[in-house]
């Protein structure tokens, strides 16, 4: 049961982060092209932590970086 709860309880966490970061879309779009100087399409986990940081929760203690495997692509050479 208490595995269940905390499944629940991850799932509704990660279903709000996503409607955050739909909201915030607009200025990670514009924050993540100004990144990609080599116009790749793809930020680094570095690069795309930062940017979440700086849109959607600005506190560097978020885990971010281990959040972007249930939130993101991620690429086999680790970038977004």
């Amino acid at each position: 049961e208490v595995e269940a709860a905390s499944e629940s309880a991850r799932v509704r966490a990660i279903r709000k982060l996503r409607a955050m970061i739909y909201c915030a879309r607009p200025a990670l779009l514009t924050l993540w092209n100004r990144m990609d100087e080599a116009c790749t399409g793809t930020v680094s986990l570095a690069e795309w932590a930062n940017a979440m940081r700086a849109c959607v929760v600005p506190d560097e203690d978020f885990p971010w970086e281990w959040i972007a495997r249930y939130i993101t692509s991620l690429e086999e050479d680790g970038s977004c």
